[in-house]
């Protein structure tokens, strides 16, 4: 599944409702296991999306300010190795595409790119596109696009079935998040602690001189 199938094959998700329903619940299960943004972001392109039947699939991650996406997971044509990206693009919200639906929040299907004059066109040629934001305290965090070579190769099924993925998704990224930010709450704490025990450790021993 690392590279474009023939235009002869089924286009699109074409998995079927047990597919589906069970690429999810193994996903709803594996992802309480995945410890960081990193094994998510692969384990989503590659597990989920990939047994969904999608023949490609990228996952771009928004940077911190909020104002450009870079490609961080992949697979098909951008990923021909294990976990490698070949040129990963980097989009500024609003720009192509997948620049557009960080900056609405909103998800879209195009039917054909060639008529699209913001399509931004990567390793692979593609007529059609589908992609879903990733969304984390009314933030877009992320997206999930898919293209295909065939025009017209998305339907509201796939739309639902990757929104469902996307919404699974950000709420694994929301828990990532806070656990760091508990670990980091922790670790000052920490130090506070030590340094206020510090303090009455010299503070005793001045005592103890005087």
């Amino acid at each position: 599944m690392n590279n474009f199938e023939s235009a002869q094959n089924p286009p699109a998700h074409k998995g079927g409702d047990v597919l589906t329903l069970k690429t999810l619940n193994t996903f709803a299960v594996d992802v309480i296991t995945l410890p960081d943004e990193d094994e998510l972001f692969w384990y989503v392109a590659q597990n989920v999306v990939g047994r969904l039947q999608f023949l490609d699939c990228v996952i771009y991650k928004a940077d911190e300010a909020g104002t450009e996406l870079i490609q961080v997971a992949a697979l098909g044509a951008k990923n021909p190795h294990d976990r490698e990206i070949l040129n990963p693009l980097k989009i500024p919200f609003g720009q192509g595409i997948t620049g557009g639906v960080a900056q609405s929040k909103t998800a879209v299907i195009i039917d054909d790119l060639l008529k699209d004059q913001t399509y931004i066109a990567d390793s692979e040629p593609a007529r059609s596109e589908i992609c879903v934001p990733l969304v984390s305290h009314g933030r877009v965090v992320g997206v999930i696009d898919s293209e295909h070579p065939e025009i017209g190769a998305f339907d509201a099924a796939d739309l639902e079935v990757l929104t469902t993925v996307a919404a699974m998704t950000s709420a694994k990224l929301e828990l990532l998040a806070e656990v760091d930010r508990s670990h980091s709450q922790y670790l000052a704490l920490k130090e506070s602690h030590r340094q206020l025990s510090e303090e009455i450790q010299n503070r005793t021993a001045l005592e103890a001189e005087l």
